[in-house]
């Protein structure tokens, strides 16, 4: 027996899934940007044409941050009762944007099952990013005002 998705060619499978990627969508996807690559789990917080502007979640908050006011506020508690998939508590790291994907490029990965889709942020959260967002000195300005309106809009 054919499946209806075998019988939908990858580009339409694709225009499918940017349908899925609004502000607020959490996917699971491999990332060439952390040392070592591995599949980490990402935000959609906004975009900028075509490019995905995204927040990495991490199991712990970076090293880096810790100590420093200004990157700790852009570090967002995300709690395991609220979010599923995690297998524990977590931090939304709001202080860097990762805009190397395209909105194209993650739909055609969900499409063929490289990236998946795991969940959407509840309001609460998204408040919490557009406060952090709206006073991150480590993001341009320009995606700032992006993703505050992004997140912030709810849609």
């Amino acid at each position: 027996m054919v499946k209806i998705s075998d019988a939908i060619g990858e580009a339409d499978k694709g225009k499918a899934f940017q349908g899925v990627l609004v502000p607020g969508t959490i996917v699971h996807r491999p990332c060439s940007f952390t040392h070592p690559p591995k599949n980490k789990f990402l935000v959609l917080a906004g975009m900028d044409e075509d490019a995905c502007l995204l927040f990495v979640i991490n199991t712990n908050r970076p090293n880096h941050v810790i100590g420093k006011d200004a990157l700790e506020n852009c570090q967002i508690l995300l709690r395991r009762s609220d979010y599923p998939f995690l297998h524990h508590d977590s931090w939304l790291d709001c202080s860097e944007v990762i805009d190397s994907v395209s909105v194209t490029t993650l739909a055609r990965e969900l499409a063929r099952k490289i990236a998946e889709y795991r969940d959407h942020l509840n309001p609460g959260t998204r408040a919490s990013i557009a406060e952090a967002v709206s006073n991150a000195h480590t993001i341009m300005e320009w995606h700032r005002g992006i993703i505050v309106a992004a997140i912030g809009s709810g849609t």
